[in-house]
C-alpha cells in the first residue's frame, strides 16, 4: 500500500516544484528577452570613411581613368546578372584603367527576363554569388543596380537580407534607386543597406529645354536611406537645389560616353553648382545640334 505524505509535507513539495518551474521559466524568459532586445549588429563603417563624396560611374565602355585624382571614387560595372529561373552571369568586357589607389566600388547590374521566377533557391543563389565580393581587397564597397518592378521588390528585399550577413561588416552595401522609391512609405525602409542612390536621370518626362532654369526640379525625397547620396547624368538637367546640398552628400556622376581627360580634374575640384551650369550648357548644345540635324 502506497505511503501517503502528511499534508504539510505534500504542500512543501508542491511549493518547491512550483518555485523550480517558475525559476526555469524566468531563466528562459530572460534569455529570450535579451536576444529580442539586443541591438542589431552595427552596419558597416560610414561611407564617408571609405568612399569620397564624388564618384564616377564607369559603365560598359573602355575607360581610361588613370589621371583621375584619388579624391574621386569609381563605381565600375563589374558584372551583369540575367535572371530567369536561374542566373546567367555576364562579366565586364571593356577594359578599365583606374588610377593607382583609386577608391573602387564594384557595381553589379541585375536584369530580369521572361521566365523570371522568385524562388527561395534563386534568392539564395544570387545572394551567394554577390557574397563573393566580400573577399575582394581591391574594392571599398559593393553596389547593386536593379530596376525592380513592384512585384519583384519582395525578391530584391529577400536577396539583400540574405546577402548582408554574408558580407564583412566593414564592407558597405549600396543600391541605386528610382526616385519614386524614395518618397513617403518607401519599400526601401529598413533594408540592410548603407545607402540608396536616387537616380535623378533617365526618368523620361519633358525634354531638357522645357525647364527654363536648365535644371530639373527635384522630387521630394523623404526616405532616410536616400538622403545621403544623389545620382546625376552629364547629359540631363540637374536638380535646381544643388546649392543647398549637404557637403557630405555623395554625388555619383554618369556619362553616356567614356569620360574625357579634361573632365576628370574638373570633377575633382569644381563646385557642383558650376558643374551643373556646364552640364546644362552641354545639354542645351546637344539638343540644339540634334534639332538642327533633324530639320535639315
Amino acid at each position: 500500500m502506497a505511503r501517503v505524505l502528511p499534508s504539510a509535507r505534500r504542500w512543501t513539495l508542491l511549493a518547491v516544484i512550483v518555485v523550480l518551474i517558475a525559476a526555469l521559466v524566468a531563466k528562459h524568459h530572460r534569455r529570450y528577452t535579451r536576444a529580442a532586445l539586443a541591438p542589431l549588429p552595427s552596419l558597416p563603417a560610414a561611407f564617408v570613411d571609405r568612399v569620397p563624396t564624388r564618384v564616377l560611374w564607369a559603365w560598359e565602355e573602355s575607360e581610361d581613368l588613370h589621371t583621375l585624382p584619388t579624391n574621386v571614387g569609381v563605381a565600375y560595372l563589374a558584372e551583369t546578372y540575367i535572371l530567369t529561373d536561374h542566373i546567367t552571369v555576364l562579366p565586364r568586357h571593356q577594359p578599365l584603367y583606374p588610377a593607382p589607389g583609386a577608391p573602387l566600388i564594384a557595381v553589379v547590374r541585375i536584369e530580369s527576363r521572361p521566365g523570371f521566377a522568385d524562388t527561395p533557391d534563386l534568392r539564395a543563389a544570387v545572394a551567394a554569388r554577390l557574397a563573393a565580393y566580400g573577399i575582394r581587397h581591391d574594392i571599398r564597397a559593393i553596389q547593386l543596380d536593379f530596376d525592380a518592378t513592384q512585384s519583384q521588390q519582395p525578391f530584391y528585399r529577400g536577396v539583400l537580407e540574405a546577402l548582408r550577413p554574408q558580407l564583412p561588416r566593414s564592407l558597405p552595401l549600396s543600391i541605386t534607386a528610382l526616385v519614386s522609391w524614395c518618397g513617403p512609405h518607401s519599400w526601401l525602409h529598413n533594408l540592410p543597406i548603407d545607402e540608396a542612390v536616387p537616380m535623378e536621370f533617365r526618368m523620361g518626362g519633358p525634354p531638357a529645354l522645357a525647364f527654363t532654369s536648365g535644371t530639373r526640379p527635384r522630387y521630394a525625397i523623404t526616405e532616410t536611406l536616400c538622403r545621403s547620396s544623389l545620382g546625376l547624368s552629364t547629359d540631363e538637367p540637374w536638380p535646381a537645389s544643388l546649392s543647398s546640398l549637404n557637403p557630405s552628400t555623395r554625388v555619383y556622376l554618369f556619362a553616356p560616353r567614356p569620360w574625357q581627360p579634361a573632365e576628370l580634374a574638373a570633377i575633382s575640384a569644381t563646385p557642383l553648382t558650376a558643374l551643373a551650369q556646364t552640364a546644362a550648357t552641354q545639354t542645351s548644345a546637344t539638343h540644339t545640334s540634334a534639332t538642327r540635324t533633324r530639320t535639315r
